[in-house]
């Protein structure tokens, strides 16, 4: 029934800290998993969209952990809400940033990329022992069974209200076989934070010159409705997320997060900062760790 999703499943370990993700990628939804210890998020540090690239609403489920909201208040699992991907996962353009985290902090997004009036809020949902069964289930599963899974979520989901009825069903063809190369190469990538494949490395697997190739990254990025345009700046962005979210590591070297994720130097990682005018990678520490002092911290 979901053969039109494509999917990537990954882990890593830097130091203390875990992460374990899947994500599903359809026309009209993208679902994204995440398991996380010894991190933190912090939505204030993170850029928008690239100009003229579409804001999803998103249905979040928060299974374990805590999100705090910097402007005040906290919400803790088991808890969903409807929100607008930039209160989600950052932008800059929100007025509302959060942090979140948890020993272990667990949660599942389904972004609705067609939705065009996505709330400005936080609008809180029910989630019943079933719905959030049903989306552990996605969280935990093994990659070849992360299809299905997602399929008996949404059934549960669409019977509970949270989504449209039958929304299981807007999936209703097959990507086309370029598509389905060019995301097997990138796949195998998922979570490989220091590297990710060069165009010519693409061309080769998919058997494409370098300008069809160029073409067919654009074509997926605009075809699943994600925020990038082209190779270049998926890689500069993911790049600067996993330095982010490391560096809220208090025991992680900063020298060891810059090689970590491909810059080599921390010279260079806080010119990736200062390119998108953040602060310097001390500076983001500081006020990451600052954010979380205190009782809320666990």
């Amino acid at each position: 029934m979901l053969a039109g999703m494509v999917t990537a499943s990954g882990s890593l370990r830097i130091g203390p800290a875990e992460y374990a993700s899947h994500i599903a990628l359809e026309r009209t939804f993208r679902v994204f998993t995440v398991e996380r210890r010894g991190t933190l998020w912090d939505s204030r540090f993170v850029r928008g969209p690239e100009q003229g690239m579409p804001t999803a609403t998103v249905i979040y489920l928060l299974l374990d952990g805590w999100i705090r909201l910097h402007a005040g208040g906290e919400l803790k699992a088991p808890f969903a809400f409807r929100a607008t991907s930039q209160i989600v996962d950052g932008g800059g353009r929100s007025s509302i940033t959060i942090t979140n985290g948890g020993e272990p902090y667990r949660a599942l997004q389904i972004a609705i990329t067609d939705d065009l009036s996505p709330p400005t809020e936080i609008v809180p949902l029910p989630i019943s022992e079933a719905v959030a069964a049903a989306a552990r289930e996605v969280n935990t599963s093994p990659a070849d069974g992360v299809k299905d899974a997602i399929a008996r979520m949404f059934v549960r989901l669409s019977g509970e209200g949270i989504l449209e009825p039958d929304f299981d069903k807007r999936i209703v063809v097959d990507e086309s076989a370029s598509t389905i190369r060019l995301w097997s190469v990138l796949s195998t990538f998922y979570l490989q934070i220091r590297t990710t494949p060069t165009m010519q490395e693409l061309c080769n697997a998919t058997n494409l010159s370098m300008r069809q190739c160029a073409r067919e990254v654009d074509k997926l990025c605009s075809t699943f409705g994600v925020q990038w345009r082209g190779l270049r700046g998926a890689s500069s962005d993911l790049r600067r997320r996993w330095a982010i979210l490391l560096l809220s590591v208090p025991s992680l070297p900063i020298t060891e997060i810059a090689r970590a994720t491909g810059y080599g130097s921390v010279d260079a990682l806080g010119r990736a900062f200062r390119d998108i005018e953040l602060p310097s990678p001390s500076g983001i520490r500081e006020q990451m760790l600052a954010q979380v002092a205190g009782p809320a911290s666990g």
